[in-house]
């Protein structure tokens, strides 16, 4: 979708926060808007032709101490995401699907000016090349983290996991463009948010390779040690989970 669409950050960009959540890059994310400042915002996207706005994080580190009624701080990396379900409901409200589409930082916040309810951003692409092929070595990294990927995740003990059957799939398929391929695990495997929010920073396609790499096989020590779990090993009988 990214290879299509053109973001244009030339101009503020409409900011929906969350206080606990991270948007990647091609990842799909259903919303029920219902907050007024929020349903103008959705109402002005759509008339836009764009149809675009941005999913922040808020700094809760910075917020702390903060002044009751002060805006509250946002992390500088967004992903832009454009609507591409919308379904309005007759007292305002609506729900709508929001498809991830690229990398980028916040330079300059516009709080709401009295007739605009929400906040707009000055944003710069985090990588310009994201909608670009990778350069050599940013295939290599890729090509090595669907061969790991490919053998960790056929393990046995991942049969339990949610969304493991589509990942194998893609990861099978040659299809699935070797730039994507860290978002498409990332976001079927990394909730942490912290975690989510350094795969959302990171500047580029080799640095994105060996951070989803070294958080999957960090998942495979948890799994293959929380299976080794019995009864009788238990503290007080109760389980690690």
């Amino acid at each position: 979708m990214a290879d299509t669409i053109h973001v244009d950050l030339g101009r503020p960009m409409p900011l929906f926060p969350f206080p606990d959540f991270v948007l990647l890059p091609h990842e799909r994310l259903p919303l029920h808007v219902f907050e007024p400042r929020y349903r103008q915002m959705v109402a002005t996207c759509i008339a836009d032709e764009s149809r675009m706005f941005a999913v922040a994080t808020f700094d809760l580190d910075r917020a702390r101490g903060m002044t009751p009624g002060e805006p509250v701080p946002l992390r500088p990396a967004v992903c832009v995401g454009r609507i591409t379900e919308h379904a309005p409901m007759p007292d305002g409200r609506c729900h709508l699907v929001l498809h991830g589409l690229c990398r980028a930082r916040i330079v300059r916040i516009h709080e709401p000016d009295g007739r605009r309810l929400y906040r707009t951003a000055d944003c710069v692409a985090i990588d310009p090349s994201e909608g670009e092929e990778p350069d050599e070595r940013g295939r290599r990294a890729v090509e090595r983290l669907r061969r790991r990927m490919r053998r960790i995740l056929g393990r046995r003990r991942f049969d339990t996991v949610r969304q493991i059957g589509p990942l194998r799939e893609w990861l099978r398929s040659e299809d699935v463009p070797a730039r994507i391929l860290p978002e498409v695990i990332g976001f079927a495997l990394v909730h942490d948010t912290e975690r989510k929010y350094r795969l959302l920073s990171c500047p580029g396609l080799t640095e994105r390779a060996l951070l989803v790499e070294d958080e999957v096989a960090g998942l495979d020590r948890l799994i293959a040690v929380t299976g080794e779990q019995r009864p009788e090993t238990w503290p007080k009988g109760m389980s690690w989970n």
